[in-house]
């Protein structure tokens, strides 16, 4: 793996490069960033990283972080080791798609919600 790289004549490292790919997550973002094409972004995270997966469906984000051991929450957009996730077979990579505390909330508010929902179906809950 190489330490420099160059886009448009400017170097960068390659740490930063990382860096830049995990936050925007995505290659037009990327590239948008760069000011350059999607396609000069996708030869230079193959010269950078010839080990990742050739999934076009796959956000570069994700693929850098799983890496790392992390994955970024879809409900908070924060980023957390596979500690902070709960085990669900259904997804390729066997973890929710959000965090433990995300869950947490949703599931507290479905709760409340079903809780008033019971109530005003009750006799107690509806007035005259």
């Amino acid at each position: 793996m190489k330490n420099q790289i160059y886009i448009k004549s400017q170097k960068f490292s390659v740490e930063e490069f990382k860096q830049v790919c995990i936050h925007l997550y995505t290659m037009p973002s990327i590239a948008q960033h760069y000011g350059c094409s999607v396609s000069t972004i996708s030869n230079k995270i193959k010269e950078v990283f010839p080990f990742l997966p050739n999934n076009q469906r796959t956000p570069i984000g994700y693929k850098l972080l799983e890496l790392e051991g992390k994955m970024k929450c879809y409900v908070c957009k924060e980023i957390y080791s596979f500690d902070f996730y709960h085990a669900n077979t259904r997804n390729k990579n066997g973890l929710s798609k959000e965090c433990k505390s995300c869950s947490s909330i949703r599931a507290t508010s479905q709760k409340k919600r079903d809780t008033n929902k019971r109530y005003s179906k009750s006799t107690a809950g509806k007035s005259n």
